[in-house]
């Protein structure tokens, strides 16, 4: 995620842990409709990315999930995070990267104006977001 706003009390959006359960539920239904549940690796960004991916990978049953990809990995690989804020953590560790396996980007939420538009997304939401165990 970005770095926090300056007053971060009145631009917060909190998750609760019934809103991430049914969301990441979505997010799930809508990769496996996508096809793209044929991933054999996830690929996430540390810290963020991290219990998301955990979830998608025992609902999408894919076993494999990492925080560093090598040039040799020949396989197609999902990538993971919670949000797509301004996208430039995404763009940095993904898109230039320049995988031939990277099959598609999924993230959790969205904000107007990323830079990277994720291909799964649940929901927009313009705000500081706080997931249910950021607190």
């Amino acid at each position: 995620m970005s770095s926090k706003p300056a007053n971060s009390q009145v631009n917060r959006y909190k998750v609760s842990w019934e809103e991430y359960d049914k969301d990441i539920r979505i997010l799930a239904n809508l990769i496996k409709k996508g096809g793209d549940d044929k991933c054999r690796v996830i690929y996430t960004l540390s810290r963020g990315g991290l219990v998301i991916a955990c979830h998608l990978s025992h609902l999408l049953n894919i076993k494999n999930i990492v925080v560093d990809i090598t040039p040799l990995m020949p396989y197609p690989i999902l990538v993971v995070d919670d949000v797509s804020d301004t996208g430039k953590t995404l763009k940095e560790k993904v898109l230039l990267w320049r995988s031939p396996h990277i099959t598609t980007i999924a993230t959790l939420y969205r904000k107007d104006g990323t830079m990277v538009e994720p291909k799964y997304t649940v929901k927009t939401i313009n705000k500081w977001i706080v997931l249910p165990w950021e607190e």
